[in-house]
């Protein structure tokens, strides 16, 4: 879980852009190279392709007890 989840936001910080600085520019238009959220997506996407099918379920079930938690937190901010 931690590896995917490492993985994931490294892809995130390629395409992030802090103060105009950019890890991965396009070069001939000012700009990051990449969308991050787009990234993420499909860094998650070749991740569910090549894994086996238990690894897939295993990981499912971890991410769905920590999105419990992490919702809660997530609306009771959306709230106040």
């Amino acid at each position: 879980y931690l590896t995917i989840l490492a993985v994931a936001l490294a892809g995130f910080g390629l395409g992030a852009a802090v103060n105009r600085h950019v890890v991965v520019s396009m070069g001939v238009f000012p700009g990051p190279m990449f969308q991050p959220e787009l990234l993420v997506i499909v860094i998650g996407s070749f991740f569910a392709h090549v894994v086996d099918s238990e690894m897939l379920h295993s990981l499912e079930t971890i991410v769905g007890g920590v999105w419990v938690f992490g919702q809660l937190v997530l609306f009771s901010m959306l709230g106040s």
